[in-house]
């Protein structure tokens, strides 16, 4: 997991070194590094990466909005627990 904030960037080295340490600490399973790079004081965008053919490429890429928990309703919050347990395996 890298994560970037202030004028600090994400850098395909580093990605490129969580790859090789996941091969060396797990080699029996797959690596997917993850980052994240906060763009402004209320924005983070995520990252999930993959290797293939020496080459490493942004998967999947998602941007979300920080917001204190009274902005949220309860409906959201709802939402949340019951994606939240889908995900726990």
């Amino acid at each position: 997991m890298q994560a970037k904030g202030g004028t600090d960037a994400l850098s395909v080295i580093q990605v490129w070194q969580d790859f090789r340490v996941a091969e060396q600490k797990f080699p029996n399973l797959i690596a997917r590094p993850v980052a994240a790079q906060f763009l402004d004081d209320s924005v983070i965008a995520m990252f999930e990466f993959e290797e293939a053919d020496a080459e490493i490429t942004i998967v999947r890429e998602r941007h979300y909005n920080l917001v204190p928990p009274d902005e949220l309703s309860d409906a959201e919050l709802a939402a949340y627990r019951t994606a939240a347990r889908r995900a726990t395996p």
